[in-house]
């Protein structure tokens, strides 16, 4: 048959009694796709400006973790520019209602995608070590543990990451074989067994860097209240793992499904939320130094705006009550003495639950 005629007919046999329709246009679950993605942007585009401003602006300090995790959310951006390309080439859309000419410019930029993905990986997880290493083993001889244990995730992780971006290159011998499924000869490593074997290590990844740093902190000397918020904080980890099966999942049945084109779309959708928790995590580490540092200052501004409000309600409300004068501004100093009251508490508060901060380096010393 004519190569032609099968690059304008249906990428893939439909079920029985379905018609394919070859014009198709953006369907919910594109619409779907594209606003999740969306959202991952968002939220890990603000995290990373809330990060950028703490460590320029309030703490005028840049670390080796900085350059990774700016790497790394821009490569984040790239990989949401080729999966916003993707919708063009039928992404989501059931495979026999696209042609196999679409089919194959869709195979095409999903491999520039699986080459981008293994290198944000490795950065936005580096970055997160990196910060570990900072806060818990800044010397070797204070935390031996720690230190090999980060070294050694981080060399894994680069190691296993810049392979699989090799791998993604070359996965066929010659290139054009990768999406061209007409090409003959040539050949290709077992693309199943490879994003198993991806899955599977992205989830041990994930639970290595989550566990690592619970053995150093609840060596620290600060109160166990502390201790359980900030293992939350690491914990957080969990749902960029729950990401990461979900992706991997969604992988295999695409492998599986024939329907190869819409299946994929929930597989790249829960990599975007496993990629963008990620960046999450590692700009949530810096957080409680801006809190520490600005809080104090965004509270006493809020408590100056309340007591002005009330002020002047009152003054308001005692209009043509000349009696009542007195007695209002007494009720309003009264109201001021517990306002400032429950701000020195809430100062103290902070104080007590944001000490740890940025820079644990003191708490560390005070290892047992």
């Amino acid at each position: 048959m004519d190569n032609g005629k099968l690059l304008r007919g249906p990428a893939a046999h439909p079920p029985q009694g379905v018609t394919p329709n070859l014009n198709h246009n953006y369907g919910p679950e594109q619409f779907t796709f594209y606003i999740c993605v969306s959202f991952c942007t968002v939220f890990s585009g603000l995290f990373m400006l809330l990060r950028a401003y703490t460590k320029f602006i309030v703490l005028k300090r840049w670390e080796l973790d900085e350059y990774f995790l700016i790497l790394g959310f821009l490569l984040f951006i790239a990989l949401e520019a080729v999966g916003r390309v993707t919708l063009d080439y039928g992404m989501g859309v059931h495979q026999w209602n696209i042609t196999l000419g679409e089919f194959f410019r869709l195979l095409y930029w999903l491999n520039i995608y699986q080459i981008l993905y293994p290198a944000c990986c490795v950065c936005i997880k580096t970055a997160i070590v990196l910060q570990y290493l900072r806060m818990f083993a800044p010397v070797r001889s204070l935390n031996m543990f720690m230190f090999v244990g980060g070294w050694a995730t981080i060399a894994l992780n680069v190691g296993f990451y810049i392979s699989r971006m090799f791998v993604a290159i070359f996965e066929c011998t010659p290139r054009e074989k990768i999406w061209n499924k007409l090409y003959v000869g040539g050949s290709c490593v077992d693309d199943y067994k490879l994003h198993i074997a991806t899955g599977f290590f992205n989830i041990f990844s994930d639970l290595v860097i989550l566990f690592l740093p619970i053995r150093s902190l609840w060596r620290l000397q600060i109160p166990l209240r502390k201790k359980f918020g900030i293992s939350l904080l690491f914990a957080s980890g969990l749902l960029a793992t729950v990401a990461t099966a979900l992706r991997t999942y969604y992988g295999v049945l695409a492998q599986n499904s024939g329907d190869w084109s819409y299946e994929t779309a929930w597989d790249g959708l829960w990599a975007y939320a496993e990629l963008s928790l990620g960046i999450i995590i590692a700009c949530a580490i810096t957080l409680p130094k801006l809190v520490k540092e600005k809080g104090f200052r965004f509270t006493r501004q809020f408590s100056s705006l309340s007591s002005l409000w009330k002020r002047k309600s009152s003054s308001d409300s005692s209009h043509g009550r000349a009696d009542q004068t007195s007695s209002n501004d007494g009720e309003r100093k009264d109201s001021g003495s517990d306002a400032d009251k429950d701000h020195a508490a809430f100062s103290n508060n902070a104080e007590n639950v944001l000490a740890t901060g940025d820079d644990w380096s003191e708490t560390i010393r005070n290892l047992a």
